[in-house]
């Protein structure tokens, strides 16, 4: 179990000796000698120090550093990149954070919205939220019950039952998440019997709402989203970003976010003309953002590619997208492990990634049965397509270059 801080340990931790303790505290080494030496250096501040600084360390990278951190916050809160993505989009607009947490979306949010409020139901988280973003006005509050008026409303409602585990029901959300779209947008049709709710409708206007939430949830759960954003960093995909009528400006949309600052974003309005035809020079296995958007025939239109077949998210081409990992077809053929396993010796192949589309087989499985050896490394796309099971023995591409 994680470390429950107080608001002492707050006070404590904001101070010039707390940020020196936590900033003293080495990351490796022996974890029993080191607990032994804070609480003999630190006495009762020893768990606080240690907790801030693992979950600091944990945290490297996608928030600020220095932060003051929860579990639960450390872990749900919005990598820097992401917030400043939003950000943007809601530049000159009064936002609120319903469900301001430790302040992540805030310290995007400061300099870019027209004025910005965050309140929480925390008072630790809360407190933490007043450390890491000094300035920006800050109060208790229910997200249901939201203490502003003609505003964006901001949330990212956890996703965790009691018990601890994922849930994907927007109804388990905390808060609910078809509860929070009735009070922001007066959405009378949301799944809600809160009498709460029903009151708050007759004197409250309208919001406008953007939800953060997984990037596995059915959209068909969320009826009010009317634009749903797929948001990748680095190649991993982070999150939904669910975002209502009077802020939506188009129905799905992919955005690709780098830290080398070649961000992409791909919309449904974009021509989607992408045949199916047999694989060219190259290739093209989409962001993660691009696939679970549904967005792959507009990317592949977009770059002149083509798709392997209608069923697979691989894209071919005499040419990869810039700055995207891509493959350079070597030879390929219908898929068989004998036959594999005998190319790959003629190629002399030690080191073989393998990818795997539509077909059951598991990479680190086969692996071992291919009886690699060779001073090679080489990569193995094997999909199902409409003829049948085809691997293509590939050169991998470092993303940028070809």
């Amino acid at each position: 179990m994680t470390y429950g801080f107080t608001l002492d340990d707050v006070a404590y931790l904001a101070s010039d000796g707390g940020r020196e303790a936590v900033a003293s505290v080495p990351t490796g080494g022996d974890r029993l000698k080191l607990v032994a030496a804070l609480r003999e250096r630190l006495g009762d501040r020893a768990a606080p120090v240690l907790e801030t600084a693992l979950l600091q360390e944990r945290a490297r990278g996608r928030i600020p550093e220095g932060w003051l951190l929860t579990g639960d916050a450390a872990e749900q809160a919005t990598a820097a990149p992401v917030a400043a993505h939003r950000a943007r989009r809601l530049a000159g607009r009064d936002v609120h954070d319903v469900t301001c947490s430790v302040g992540a979306e805030l310290a995007a949010l400061r300099g870019v919205a027209g004025r910005v409020l965050g309140s929480d139901l925390d008072p630790v988280r809360l407190a933490m939220a007043r450390v890491n973003v000094p300035g920006v006005p800050l109060v208790r509050a229910d997200a249901l019950a939201p203490c502003s008026r003609d505003t964006v409303l901001v949330a990212d409602p956890a996703r965790r039952t009691a018990a601890g585990r994922r849930t994907w029901r927007p109804a388990d959300f905390a808060p609910p998440l078809d509860d929070l779209a009735a009070v922001a947008l007066g959405d009378r049709s949301a799944d809600t019997d809160a009498e709460c709710l029903r009151r708050h409708f007759a004197d409250t206007p309208d919001h406008d709402l953007v939800v953060s939430t997984a990037p596995g949830l059915d959209p068909a759960l969320v009826p009010w989203a009317q634009e749903v954003e797929i948001v990748s960093l680095d190649g991993r995909v982070r999150e939904a970003a669910l975002w209502s009528a009077g802020l939506a400006r188009t129905s799905r949309r992919a955005t690709v976010l780098s830290s080398r600052g070649a961000d992409v974003e791909v919309t449904d309005a974009e021509d989607d003309a992408c045949p199916v035809a047999p694989a060219g020079e190259w290739i093209v296995d989409p962001d993660g953002a691009v696939v679970r958007a549904g967005l792959v025939r507009q990317y592949g239109a977009r770059h002149g590619l083509w798709r392997l077949d209608e069923h697979l998210a691989y894209l071919s081409g005499d040419a990869p997208p810039p700055g995207i990992r891509a493959f350079r077809v070597l030879e390929h053929g219908r898929y068989g492990e004998k036959t594999l396993r005998r190319t790959l010796a003629a190629r002399g192949v030690g080191r073989l990634e393998i990818l795997v589309r539509g077909l059951d087989v598991d990479p680190n499985a086969l692996r071992p049965r291919l009886k690699l050896a060779g001073p090679h490394e080489a990569t193995v796309v094997l999909a199902r397509l409409a003829s049948g099971p085809e691997a293509y023995v590939c050169e991998a591409a470092a993303p940028g270059r070809s």
